[in-house]
């Protein structure tokens, strides 16, 4: 397929692999949706150069989401000083809470330097266009202020649903995409009291939301630490499938898949 998207981090802490960080890559376009700390070092692994990303999607304030973007604008800066042919200038987009907390990191690790950053304030229903990508935001339900985005390019669709506890009013911008990122904190039997209180989705959740919108694909994705054995993370598939028709995709780092 032209359009495929690696995963660069997929976990809810880093004691076993990246936290939440995807590249796109499509035919006139990369992008990133989330910049967990591991960004710049997976995109190594990956031989991806950071020249070629023009736009970062950001999702929210949580360290796992967004602690890499200082050293990935500026590790982006040294190599567009390195090429010779020219560089888009870089977009990040995110809610209001969001992007004042990147330009704060950045600043407080880089005073003395200045970038060529535009930076995108969006809220539900705003809607950007990126070379030929139509993308829309759209509001979910976590702890602090949260924002996902759907992605239509051609005939290939792609939403990106972050932190939340479960929630109705996303159905209409995630439904019927080619393929689905949803986070699936952990199973019903290991985490449903801190679930509700952290607002995550449990994989029961993360089904239910799935058999509504009807993706072609879904992926899981945020994973808490036990599902990294191998049994464990049979646990949270089979509780997904109980709840959804659909067979999901576990993410693992730097996992590649078509769209």
């Amino acid at each position: 397929m032209s359009n495929s998207i690696t995963v660069l981090g997929s976990w809810a802490i880093e004691d076993f692999g990246e936290t939440s960080s995807f590249l796109v890559r499509a035919p006139g376009s990369s992008f990133l949706l989330d910049a967990g700390p591991g960004v710049t070092r997976q995109m190594h692994q990956i031989s991806c150069s950071f020249t070629t990303v023009d736009f970062v999607f950001l999702t929210h304030v949580h360290a796992d989401h967004l602690l890499g973007i200082p050293y990935l604008v500026f590790k982006r800066s040294v190599q567009q000083r390195q090429t010779a042919v020219p560089v888009n200038r870089l977009h990040v987009v995110g809610n209001v809470a969001t992007i004042d907390a990147a330009k704060t990191l950045l600043q407080a690790c880089y005073p003395d330097r200045s970038f060529d950053i535009e930076w995108r304030v969006v809220d539900e229903g705003d809607e950007i266009t990126m070379n030929d990508w139509n993308v829309t935001a759209f509001n979910a339900d976590h702890t602090v202020p949260v924002t996902g985005y759907r992605f239509e390019h051609k005939d290939a669709s792609l939403a990106y649903l972050p932190d939340t506890c479960p929630i109705k009013t996303v159905l209409p911008f995630i439904s019927g995409v080619s393929l689905l990122l949803i986070e699936a904190f952990g199973t019903s039997a290991d985490f449903t009291e801190l679930a509700r209180n952290q607002k995550h989705l449990l994989a029961k959740d993360a089904a239910q939301i799935a058999q509504e919108a009807q993706p072609q694909k879904v992926l899981l994705y945020h994973m808490h630490l036990p599902y990294r054995d191998e049994r464990k993370q049979e646990q949270l598939i089979e509780e997904f499938c109980q709840n959804c028709s659909l067979v999901p995709i576990v993410a693992a780092d730097l996992l590649e898949i078509g769209f």
